[in-house]
C-alpha cells in the first residue's frame, strides 16, 4: 500500500474512532450544559478551522481575472453557509435528542444517514449504483439494528 494511502486509512480510522466516541462524551455533555449552548460551541470552533482552512487553499487558486475570483470567491461563501446552516440545524436537533435518549440510539439514527445518501440519490436525481452498494446498503441496515 502506497504511503499516502496507508496515512488516510489511518486518518479515517481516526475519524471513526472519534466520531464513535463521541457521543458517550456528548450524552456526558448534556448533563453539565443546555444542547444549544454545546452545539452553539461546536459550530464556532468548526467556522473558525473551516474558515481558516478556506482562507488557506484560497490562495493556492489561480483566477484568469477578478471577476472570476469575486464569482469563486460569492459561490464559495454562499455553498458554506447554506451547508453550515443545514448542518447547524441537524447538530441542534441531534444534541437535543440526545437529551432524551441513550448514546448508542443517537448513534444509530444518525449512522442510517450513510445508508440513506445512495436511496436518496437514487431518488431525487437518478444516480445509478451497482448491485455492490445497494447489497452494502442492506447489510448496513441489518448492522445497525443489530447495534
Amino acid at each position: 500500500m502506497e504511503k499516502k494511502q496507508l496515512l488516510g486509512s489511518l486518518l479515517l480510522t481516526l475519524v471513526a474512532v472519534i466520531w464513535g466516541t463521541a457521543f458517550a462524551f456528548q450524552r456526558v455533555g448534556m448533563d453539565l450544559i443546555e444542547p444549544n449552548t454545546f452545539s452553539a460551541s461546536r459550530m464556532t470552533l468548526s467556522a473558525l478551522f473551516v474558515g481558516a482552512v478556506s482562507l488557506f487553499n484560497g490562495k493556492r487558486v489561480t483566477f484568469a481575472d477578478a471577476e472570476e475570483k469575486r464569482a469563486y470567491a460569492k459561490s464559495t461563501l454562499v455553498g458554506g453557509v447554506c451547508c453550515g446552516t443545514f448542518l447547524a440545524f441537524a447538530t441542534i436537533f441531534q444534541q437535543m435528542g440526545i437529551v432524551y435518549t441513550t448514546a448508542g440510539k443517537a448513534g444509530f439514527i444518525t449512522a442510517l444517514y450513510i445508508l440513506i445518501v445512495p436511496v436518496m440519490s437514487f431518488v431525487l436525481f437518478g444516480k445509478r449504483y451497482p448491485w455492490t452498494v445497494w447489497f452494502v446498503v442492506l447489510l448496513g441496515v441489518v448492522g445497525l439494528y443489530l447495534l
